[in-house]
């Protein structure tokens, strides 16, 4: 009996126990309050893993090819990146670090009626859903433990004025639909004009 349980010993000692299992990392997750604009947090926001690529033409840019926010017609503002304060534009601060400011220059910010901000860092990048109404600018702090590698801004929905018309003579409505129609002229005003030339082609003929 007490050489069984010897035996017994020996055997289990013998063959190397489970290693116990290394924690699976999780993905990092966003707050919309993560990135802020005139000191409100985003409308939404998500992460995706990898970065946020862009291309030689929009379609190309990962953020479209995702459907980021259920929209595919994002266009490029700004990028700022390797610990520069400004481009394009766009000026961020904190680079490189886990919090700072970014602000997009009138010109940029006042002809759209949407603005994402992207914040690339480690393996991943979290993106901020903002209204034209408050996309000029705020505060930005990292979404993970990963510190800032660069921010992104994008921009949809171009705002057309007035004056802005198309080759076919309407106005566009910036995102893509059917042109809206310019007026036509008012039946009176037409009358006036007829009578008008007729009038000045009497004259013409009297000097003759």
């Amino acid at each position: 009996m007490g050489r069984t349980l010897a035996v017994a010993c020996a055997l289990l000692v013998g063959f190397p126990t489970a290693a116990a299992a290394k924690p699976v990392k999780s993905a990092p997750s966003c707050k919309v309050a993560d990135v802020t604009a005139n000191g409100q947090a985003a409308l939404e926001c998500a992460v995706h893993a990898g970065n946020d690529r862009l291309g030689a033409r929009p379609e190309e840019y990962t953020v479209n090819e995702l459907g980021l926010f259920g929209r595919t017609d994002w266009q490029f503002l700004g990028k700022v990146e390797g610990g520069a304060s400004g481009a394009e534009g766009l000026a961020v601060t904190g680079v490189g670090g886990a919090s700072g400011e970014w602000r997009v220059g009138e010109e940029l910010s006042k002809d759209f009626e949407a603005f994402a901000v992207v914040l690339k860092a480690g393996d991943a990048f979290a993106a901020y859903l903002f209204s034209s109404l408050v996309a000029d600018g705020g505060a930005w702090s990292r979404f993970g433990r990963a510190d800032l590698s660069h921010l992104t801004v994008y921009a949809r929905g171009r705002i057309v004025f007035e004056d802005e018309t198309d080759s076919g003579g309407g106005h566009t409505d910036g995102g893509g639909g059917v042109p809206v129609p310019v007026p036509e002229p008012e039946p009176a005003a037409l009358l006036g004009l007829g009578a008008l030339a007729a009038a000045l082609a009497r004259r013409q003929r009297k000097a003759a």
